[in-house]
């Protein structure tokens, strides 16, 4: 199951109505048509924390799904479905370094700076409370984006740090051995994965939208 999120009944699924809709459910639910919008935020996080509270190891499952998400080499779909893309529309963006690359390098790079802890601590912080922002919502793969500048830099230590111990055997080996395992754990099959039906269905819709129904029976 999506352990990211689920779409809610009372809920529009389009941004332009979303916050609207939240504030509709809490009126009905409230049974108060006189609610301002931090009445309305109070409530939905009071809901949040009821539900912490009656089912803690439900919440911690879905934690651990989103941080299994956030580290996976799969681009969460949100507005643009990139592995989609690159399967049907822009091949070359399969030969670019993606996440699956960047992420398992740039782990093995705060390994090896790690004695410039007291210079490099605010991008750790950095890497870890936005992690941790994301796990509380949506982990979408243009929400994760901001970190990959992080984890890029410190790819590129990595990378200049294996080349100053190119010579020390057992150090350089024990290095590359870690970055295999990093590279396996991050790209291995994501907990969840939305289906091909998914952008498949858009285009259908808009492909009728604009009259073109061949290609909408099609898609």
């Amino acid at each position: 199951t999506n352990q990211n999120y689920q779409r809610l009944p009372f809920v529009r699924a389009n941004p332009r109505y979303e916050q609207e809709d939240f504030r509709r459910e809490a009126v009905r639910r409230l049974g108060s048509a006189e609610i301002t919008p931090g009445e309305v935020s109070a409530y939905w996080l009071r809901q949040g924390l009821l539900y912490i509270e009656a089912q803690p190891f439900a919440f911690l499952e879905r934690l651990w799904g989103r941080f299994r998400i956030f580290w996976n080499a799969y681009e969460m779909p949100d507005c643009y479905n990139m592995s989609f893309i690159s399967r049907h529309f822009v091949s070359m963006l399969r030969f670019l370094p993606g996440f699956g690359i960047i992420a398992p390098l740039g782990l093995l790079g705060i390994a090896l700076t790690a004695g410039q802890w007291r210079r490099l601590w605010p991008f750790y912080g950095f890497i870890v409370v936005y992690m941790g922002t994301l796990m509380l919502f949506f982990v979408f793969a243009r929400y994760r984006l901001p970190v990959v500048g992080t984890l890029a830099a410190f790819g590129g230590a990595a990378l200049i740090r294996l080349w100053d111990i190119r010579k020390r055997g057992k150090r350089l080996a024990a290095f590359l051995a870690s970055g295999a395992v990093l590279f396996a754990l991050i790209n291995l099959p994501p907990p969840y994965k939305v289906p091909d039906s998914k952008p498949l269905r858009n285009l259908g819709t808009v492909a009728r939208e604009r009259g073109e129904m061949e290609k909408a029976v099609d898609y």
